[in-house]
């Protein structure tokens, strides 16, 4: 043995010891996520920053409460001290962004799989080579899902297929699609499992056709979705002591076009159900509830408010009332307008609803149905003057600044939008990303505004208001029995969703505005120490009212360590609820865990 070599060696170990020491306590000190706590959005390693494809999702989770960072490839195949002990808690290929993968990633993916890892494989994400065309045959990742699909060599332009996707009640249920955002579904091929099968419907399109794969081969897995010809929409698959969830949908693209939903159910439903992993509220102190939008455009509206009141509707509260100001109603001229600077039955009204608290708003520019109907992406010279006028109205006979509104005939250009979030508005009603909770919506694959919210409607069937649902003779006990639902939807998942209506436990739209723009401010992580999860939080103002849910299967009963709150027992999660206070850390055990 060479003289002085054991004190080498050991002075060598002590050495990677410390550097190891200084890497774990690095990347896992207060302020920093622990790998295995968090979701790894993997994308290329050219990816660009700031790229609308990647900041959808990014901009997802945050909304739905959910860690997750992104990583790119040559991070994902480089081992290190820290990935080698600590692995991420699941990865998501997202679509559109990441078609082309090496036979290096797919191997890393299919190892990291059975290995026990977790992997969400999003539509078109690892079906082409480097070279930008698509493997031959079928996806190479076909046999890790074990259907195979993206079949250009034998089906040639019959590859995708364009049609509803369904599920049985009970799926759809699982999967938090809230109550009427389906319709009954009834062509079901043979073999597609599923009871009282229910399609993915929109407002006033009716049951909505969605672009997929066609897909070959029995899913030996959980189905989650199908196709309208009995193909494969979304299934998972555990493979070796991991699994795969396969969504055969463009999530990212969809909700570029205003349709988030798809996106949001599975990004949730992979964080919540397949992982395990706590989640940041979007509600004041977890607590769902309804916001109840009032649209009030013409004279008419007066009696009906009148008859409301006898019926004891302003007991409940407070709403969301929104008014378009003018003398006209559907062209210049009519009169048929509520003409708010000279109503004083109108002015009475608006007082009272300010004393109880309701949040009023404009409701588009002066004349209801000219507006609506007219206002384009490309008129903005002609149509401001519009906003311009009933914002003027409404301040002066309220009082205060107006920060919600709602858009006449649903026609909400995206210049009317930037308009509002600079005159100071948090807060919108919208009849795009329809059954969501409130979001900041893309339009055409990217964000127009930071700080405004969208408060999409939910729907009953093609129907969202009290009217619509009368003109098709839908008989009124079905749309209590909605709202109802929609109702213990909402208390159930903590979440807060939107519907309105003419007028013939609440919130407003501004206040949930300003609760999610607060909220956006939090700054929180996850590790997991020993065998407990640790959730570290805080706030430039405070944490009150901000929650976290921990799914029971994984976790028993929370802890608050530093800061004040109150934990909750819930049927399937433990809540903690923040209560005044800049920080805050939560540790809850773990409990044996595997899907």
């Amino acid at each position: 043995m060479i003289p002085g070599a054991p004190r080498r060696v050991l002075a060598l170990l002590l050495l990677l010891l410390a550097l190891a020491t200084a890497l774990y306590f690095g990347l896992y000190s207060p302020g920093k996520d622990a790998p295995q706590a968090v979701i790894a959005l993997l994308v290329p390693d050219d990816a660009a920053a700031g790229d609308p494809l990647i900041s959808i999702w990014m901009d997802a989770a945050r909304e739905e409460g959910i860690r997750m960072e992104t990583v790119s490839v040559s991070t994902f195949l480089r081992p290190s001290l820290a990935w080698a002990a600590h692995d991420y808690a699941g990865i998501v290929m997202p679509d559109t962004v990441h078609k082309s993968a090496n036979s290096v990633l797919l191997l890393r993916l299919e190892d990291h799989v059975r290995a026990g890892g977790h992997l969400m494989l999003v539509y078109d994400a690892a079906t082409k080579t480097p070279a930008g065309v698509y493997y031959p045959q079928h996806a190479p990742l076909s046999k890790l899902l074990g259907v195979e699909y993206a079949l250009y060599d034998t089906l040639l332009d019959q590859t995708t297929e364009l049609g509803p996707v369904w599920a049985g009640h009970a799926t759809i249920h699982e999967l938090g699609i809230p109550p009427g955002k389906t319709l009954p579904f009834t062509g079901t091929p043979a073999g597609s499992a599923g009871n009282d099968p229910e399609a993915i419907a929109g407002y006033q399109y009716g049951i909505l056709r969605y672009p997929s794969y066609v897909t070959r081969g029995a899913f030996p897995g959980k189905r989650l979705l199908s196709t309208g010809t009995g193909g494969l929409a979304a299934g998972y698959r555990e493979a070796g002591k991991g699994g795969v969830l396969f969504v055969n949908l463009p999530l990212g693209y969809l909700k570029g076009q205003t349709d988030g939903l798809p996106l949001h159910t599975f990004l949730r439903y992979f964080a919540e159900t397949i992982l395990s992993l706590p989640t940041l509220s979007a509600s004041p102190q977890g607590v769902g509830g309804l916001v109840f939008n009032w649209h009030i455009d013409s004279n008419a509206a007066l009696a009906s408010l009148e008859e409301l009141d006898k019926y004891g509707v302003l007991s409940q509260g407070p709403f969301s009332i929104h008014f378009t100001a003018g003398p006209d109603a559907r062209q210049f001229g009519d009169g048929l307008g509520m003409n708010l600077a000279h109503n004083a039955g109108m002015q009475k009204w608006l007082q009272r609803f300010k004393e109880r608290g309701d949040a009023l708003g404009n409701h588009g520019g002066w004349i209801h149905d000219y507006f609506g109907l007219n206002v384009l992406e490309n008129n903005r010279a002609e149509m401001e003057r519009f906003l311009v006028l009933n914002n003027q109205v409404m301040e002066a006979a309220s009082g205060e600044k107006m920060r919600e509104y709602s858009a006449p005939v649903g026609t909400q250009p995206k210049w009317v939008t930037q308009w509002l979030e600079s005159n100071g508005f948090v807060a919108y009603y919208f009849i795009g990303n329809t059954g969501m909770a409130p979001t900041r919506s893309y339009r055409e694959g990217k964000l127009f505004t930071q700080k405004i919210w969208s408060f999409p409607v939910v729907t009953f069937g093609k129907v969202a208001s009290f009217e619509e649902a009368d003109r098709e003779n839908i008989p009124d006990r079905e749309v209590a029995n909605w709202l109802i639902q929609i109702s213990d939807f909402a208390a159930d998942n903590a979440t807060i969703r939107t519907f309105y209506s003419h007028p013939t436990g609440w919130y407003t739209m501004s206040q949930i505005a300003d609760f999610l723009n607060r909220r956006e401010q939090a700054s929180w992580h996850l590790a997991l120490k020993g065998d407990s999860m640790i959730v570290e939080a805080s706030h430039p103002s405070d944490l009150d009212q901000l929650s976290w849910k921990f799914p029971k299967p994984r976790f028993e009963k929370p802890v608050i360590e530093t800061g004040s709150g109150k934990v909750i027992e819930h049927e399937k999660y433990w809540q903690v609820v923040a209560g005044p206070g800049n920080v805050m850390r939560i540790s809850s055990r773990t409990l044996p865990f595997g899907k």
